[in-house]
């Protein structure tokens, strides 16, 4: 969940960055009321969850300093193209300077990780590492929602499976079909 927001965090300031010339930080508000159920099932107080949310807005600007400059650099590699710059040099530079950024190594989680830990208790931990052996039995656990052996969460509409179809499996068995 803290994965996907980050994710979509960084994703939306990168899309954000390109809608203008001259690009800002746009900060999404915090989502607290989601992080109920969490603090229901581990027991957090208030200000833990505060506490919590604070570290994950300080991962989110660290990543969005990347991608602003990534946006700046964009922003005068697009004036340079479009004002008919033969500055072959600049030009060069900045699209290697882009490249570099967007692949350098992710941003580690560790650090986070361990300041988010630090927060919890020791009960609080234990519960922690039930919901992760529940967050590794998620994928088989919705394909046996699919193939209808267990029912899945109620109100969720879960996506039609790939079923091959009927003429893919006679063409496997070289059977050809009528015309």
């Amino acid at each position: 969940m803290v994965r996907a927001f980050l994710i979509l965090t960084a994703l939306g300031a990168s899309i954000l960055f390109g809608q203008t010339d001259n690009p800002t930080i746009r900060v999404l508000p915090s989502p607290y009321g989601s992080f109920e159920e969490l603090k229901a099932n581990l027991g957090l107080t208030t200000f833990q969850i505060e506490q919590l949310v604070a570290i994950l807005q300080e991962k989110a600007k660290a990543l969005q300093e990347t991608y602003k400059q990534i946006a700046q650099k964009e922003s005068e590699l697009y004036i340079l193209l479009n004002s008919g710059s033969q500055d072959v040099n600049r030009i060069g530079q900045l699209t290697l300077d882009i490249h570099n950024l967007r692949t350098q190594p992710p941003l580690s989680n560790n650090q986070y990780r361990q300041r988010a830990l630090a927060i919890l208790t020791p009960d609080q931990k234990t519960k922690l590492a039930i919901l992760e052996q529940a967050l590794r039995l998620n994928p088989p656990a919705y394909q046996a929602v699919t193939l209808n052996l267990i029912d899945g969460p109620p109100g969720q509409i879960l996506p039609l499976p790939a079923v091959p179809s009927i003429m893919g499996r006679a063409e496997t068995l070289g059977i050809q079909a009528l015309p």
